[in-house]
């Protein structure tokens, strides 16, 4: 089962129920990923790189089968309707990745 393309939407979900705070997400997606994964990042710091994703944590929309980028297709959550994106990703300072571009009116 896939879960990176979903992951951001069910954690806003978990932060608009209460049980997450929204600075913890974005700890739990950045700083504990970074370190679990024993990579640098998940810190903005002058002179540092600038890794970041661009989120809208109120953008709703369906996980369809055919937007998903993964190789595996499979996911509990494809025609459900899901709130939080990235719109935006940003590696070394440069945009690797913009939504609009990949994916015109998801």
């Amino acid at each position: 089962m896939i879960g990176l393309e979903s992951a951001l939407a069910l954690t806003m979900a978990l932060v608009r129920d209460g049980l997450l705070g929204l600075p913890d997400a974005i700890g739990k997606m950045s700083v504990n990923a970074a370190r679990i994964l024993n990579v640098p990042g998940g810190h903005l710091v002058e002179g540092g790189e600038a890794d970041m994703a661009i989120i809208d944590i109120e953008r709703s929309y369906v996980l369809k089968k055919e937007d998903i980028v993964s190789k595996s297709k499979n996911s509990p959550f494809i025609g459900k309707t899901l709130t939080g994106r990235n719109d935006i990703t940003i590696v070394g300072g440069e945009i690797v990745w913009e939504r609009d571009a990949q994916h015109s009116g998801c």
